[in-house]
């Protein structure tokens, strides 16, 4: 095919003003041509430096370019994946999903740029995210992003430690991606402190399923129309009415109320066998007691929360028990054995197939969870706030108490700086500041989820660099 007359490229760009499979189809056989795709290159150039992006265009051209894996792309793709001027992080993303599709050239490309990043581009991480898709790379590439990625672990985290930008996270993501060990110290070391690391070794030591979504493994169709969806929402702007309607909990959602309601049916079921009335009978243990971990979970852990998904009993028994529910020891090692009991109860009634997976996780939790459900190092303020205020005689459960646990605290502060002031009263020593550390109370917000700021972007984009 020879090169495209001016009209004939300004009527396949426009063509991919908004996305349709015939022009997509259409711009990805003309980019299998070297000459067509130069021209096409040349055109995301323009768009990329030019910070025009405000359609599907350039998406559908980065699309484009990998599907019919023009290598020669990889420079302007990488660029384009790495350009965080954006209102919206859906061109970064399609640029990511090209690469990630591309395969080879594009991992070189990463690779050659987190050698010698250019001093504009903060791109580190993104770059980073491409190499992942060398998951399903053969087994020599694999091997040299693996190797490569060690390698260069030492630097990012000389970097890390001396308190710049995390990179040693990313370059950890990819190894543990790749089923590569190497980064375990690392990992564990900043595990203790940081919750991504922590993650992170979770899914090193397979105790839960990895958090990354294998995207590029969609069907370019699929992807595209994700993209184009995204793009129409934001060109849509901010509904102003949205704001002023009341927001709906997640548990008063039809499909979770429908989801909440089929498991109370289960469990009632469930309460009427012997094992069901043997767990009943322990200290403490009540009717409802599946549908409040059921509740805890989907609110705590995912919208999707399973009873019978091992993933999300471990956050729910290892992360989320021992951070925010106000149990004793002998509750959170009664709490697994009750699941446990209702994952038999599901395998022997024909519900579930195969319980073992899940059972010898609960029995595991049934042992190691109580400890650290007592350990208040790994208390938030909320949970802290609750059994303080029972220490001393409070039910938050009830306004009243709540109230009374209020004026009982602001009493003790004042008491606190009465006392504080009369000690340093003619000493000149201003007391000092408060110095509690600060402890998230709201769910982790993830690397890649939406910035609760709105921006837009992702969250490792935005508020969360």
């Amino acid at each position: 095919m020879p090169l495209l007359a001016e009209d004939r490229l300004k009527e396949l760009t426009e063509s991919l003003t908004e996305y349709s499979e015939d022009s997509m189809s259409a711009a990805i056989e003309a980019a299998r041509d070297p000459d067509v795709a130069g021209q096409l290159i040349d055109f995301l150039k323009e768009s990329v430096e030019g910070l025009s992006m405000c359609d599907f265009t350039e998406v559908g051209l980065a699309v484009a370019l990998s599907e019919a894996r023009v290598a020669e792309a990889a420079p302007i793709l990488l660029r384009m994946a790495l350009n965080e001027l954006f209102d919206i992080s859906v061109h970064t993303d399609a640029a990511v999903y090209a690469l990630q599709r591309m395969g080879p050239p594009a991992f070189e490309e990463a690779m050659r740029y987190l050698e010698a990043p250019e001093e504009d581009v903060e791109g580190q991480s993104t770059a980073y995210e491409v190499l992942l898709a060398a998951a399903d790379a053969n087994p020599r590439l694999r091997t040299e992003v693996a190797d490569f990625c060690y390698a260069r672990l030492e630097a990012e985290t000389i970097a890390f430690d001396s308190g710049e930008d995390n990179f040693a996270y990313a370059c950890c993501q990819v190894l543990v991606f790749l089923g590569d060990d190497r980064a375990r110290p690392l990992i564990e070391r900043e595990a203790k402190e940081d919750p991504d690391f922590e993650d992170l070794l979770d899914e090193l030591n397979q105790n839960v399923d990895s958090t990354i979504f294998p995207r590029w493994r969609e069907p370019w169709q699929q992807a595209c129309s994700k993209f184009a969806a995204r793009i129409r929402e934001y060109a849509q702007g901010f509904d102003s009415t949205a704001a002023e309607e009341e927001p709906t909990d997640l548990l008063d959602e039809p499909e979770v109320v429908a989801r909440r309601n089929e498991l109370a049916r289960l469990v009632e079921e469930f309460n009427a066998t012997p094992a069901g009335q043997e767990e009943l009978s322990k200290e403490g243990a009540t009717p409802n007691d599946l549908n409040v971990i059921l509740n805890y979970g989907i609110e705590g852990v995912c919208r999707d929360f399973d009873l019978t998904n091992k993933s999300h009993l471990y956050r729910f028994f290892y992360k989320l028990l021992p951070r925010e529910l106000v149990v004793n020891g002998f509750a959170a090692g009664r709490l697994p054995k009750l699941v446990a009991a209702f994952v038999q109860f599901l395998h022997s009634t024909g519900r579930l197939q195969d319980p073992k997976p899940v059972v010898d996780l609960l029995e595991k939790a049934s042992v190691e969870v109580p400890p650290l459900a007592e350990d208040a190092t790994r208390w938030n303020y909320a949970k802290r706030m609750e059994i303080e205020a029972q220490i001393n005689g409070y039910d938050l459960r009830t306004s009243e108490g709540a109230n009374e646990y209020a004026e009982f605290l602001a009493q003790r502060i004042f008491q606190r700086e009465q006392t504080a002031k009369a000690s340093n009263e003619g000493t000149g020593i201003t007391p000092a500041a408060n110095h509690t550390p600060f402890r998230r109370e709201s769910a982790k917000v993830g690397r890649n989820d939406p910035c609760p700021c709105g921006s837009g972007k992702k969250y490792k984009k935005c508020c969360g660099k």
